[in-house]
């Protein structure tokens, strides 16, 4: 499933296939996303105590329509077993209902507000270093929560992030440093992410890790694997030997997904017969195929790595990954591109008066050393040197200042208490699902 994309706000009337369970106990409004592989609804409950009583609390909700698969089926037993375990910053299944005929799953999901980072992305450009730093916190703490129960997401991106609290039209919203008036601290209080669309998503078994490519691990337990043990330190505290991390433990022969310019270097060069795109339009191609054993990779956790400081580098330099900075500007200075700046501004005339904020690039070369820190070790090349996601919440700017704790970034939806699977060097926990979940690695479709 292709992340949500925003769409204009508009009363609709279901679709014929609409559930009648689902119709009796939810009133369509508007669909909010759409993606290749389906939608999302925004919906209300008929009855607003059936919310009370069931402890959820949630009146409205989106409900994501999808193609009955082993995706859809995946995805439901992910999110469930997760709503036992719930984090602030990771979407929750409410409830599901099959299609009148079998064609289409209904997914329930609580309802995150708020645009999402690809569309802040597209339309102002790189964010405050302020609220990027909120944002990439709440982000490494919902990927630690996944990676400590062995679930990979494998579709990390801005468009996957739903970020609840945005004021873009606030010039604090994209300040670079606290202010004394504190104006700043309050919006990143009131910032929250939310990680959606796990569609992609897999949990992974004992056997999956114990299995992997790697010959040397730990094992920490019963049911359990510990994960970067005995290592020896290196700068900001993250270890540097990480060959008998869990994290690192590799997936054969799983199907390429995800988006293509977020995408970890070894899921791409490990794709077999290659396959030139796996973005969402190629995805639909691909659907046609009845046979497609030689579409497949390698994942580890460490792929997701990747995509998460491609995804907090794009956030902050407003460069998308797949394009070099020099690149980038030489592209966005050329005499055609600022013609159209130009018209653009005349047409949209009194508007853009009123937002006249120019948008923010930043060269990677040009950051504070401890965000070029996080970006570099969770993007590197290579995966046997890549800081795992876990481990990145050691990182000074992750970490954050101890000596200055009236100052922190921790938005609406961060962890105040921590879960002990997310901590560096504590067991993963599995989820009761996984078992069920392991059979993708022997999946031929490359995409359902």
């Amino acid at each position: 499933q292709s992340s949500p994309t925003m769409v204009a706000s508009s009363t609709t009337t279901p679709p014929p296939q609409w559930p009648r369970e689902c119709n009796e106990q939810y009133t369509p409004m508007r669909i909010v996303g759409k993606g290749g592989f389906g939608s999302v609804w925004m919906a209300k409950r008929r009855d607003a105590s059936a919310s009370s009583s069931s402890g959820s609390g949630d009146t409205h909700v989106a409900i994501k329509v999808v193609g009955n698969d082993n995706y859809a089926q995946r995805e439901v037993e992910i999110l469930h077993a997760l709503s036992h375990i719930q984090h602030p910053n990771i979407i929750r299944l409410l409830q599901d209902f099959p299609g009148e005929y079998g064609k289409d799953h209904f997914i329930v999901l609580s309802l995150a507000r708020g645009p999402t980072l690809q569309y802040v992305l597209n339309k102002e450009g790189g964010l405050g270093l302020v609220i990027a730093q909120c944002i990439a916190k709440q982000l490494i703490s919902a990927i630690s929560f996944l990676h400590g129960h062995a679930v990979i997401h494998r579709d990390i991106s801005p468009a996957n992030l739903v970020v609840s609290g945005a004021m873009l039209q606030d010039a604090n919203w994209w300040s670079d440093e606290f202010d004394s008036d504190g104006k700043v601290l309050a919006l990143t209080k009131k910032c929250k992410v939310t990680l959606i669309d796990f569609g992609f998503a897999i949990a992974l078994t004992p056997e999956d890790l114990n299995e992997g490519v790697k010959p040397e691990r730990h094992i920490g337990g019963a049911g359990k694997q510990s994960d970067e043990k005995h290592q020896s330190r290196g700068r900001g505290g993250i270890p540097r030997n990480l060959n008998d991390s869990c994290s690192r433990q590799v997936l054969r022969d799983l199907s390429p997904l995800g988006t293509r310019m977020y995408a970890a270097p070894e899921v791409l060069s490990g794709i077999k017969d290659v396959v030139q795109d796996i973005d969402s339009s190629c995805r639909r191609r691909l659907k046609r195929r009845k046979s497609s054993t030689n579409c497949t990779t390698n994942y580890g956790m460490v792929a997701d790595a990747y995509s998460v400081g491609s995804t907090i580098s794009h956030m902050i330099t407003g460069i998308p990954p797949n394009q070099g900075a020099d690149e980038f500007f030489a592209a966005r200075n050329s005499p055609l591109k600022k013609f159209v700046r130009k018209m653009k501004s005349r047409l949209c005339g009194g508007k853009s008066k009123k937002t006249s904020r120019t948008k923010m690039y930043r060269q990677p070369k040009e950051l504070p050393l401890d965000i070029y820190e996080v970006i570099s070790e969770l993007t590197h090349y290579d995966k046997s040197k890549r800081c795992t996601v876990r481990n990145a919440r050691n990182l000074p700017w992750i970490k954050g200042d101890d000596d200055n704790k009236g100052t922190e970034t921790e938005g609406e939806g961060s962890v105040t208490e921590e879960y002990p699977c997310m901590k560096t060097g504590s067991p993963v926990t599995y989820l009761r699902c996984s078992s069920t979940n392991a059979s993708e690695t022997h999946v031929s479709e490359c995409d359902q």
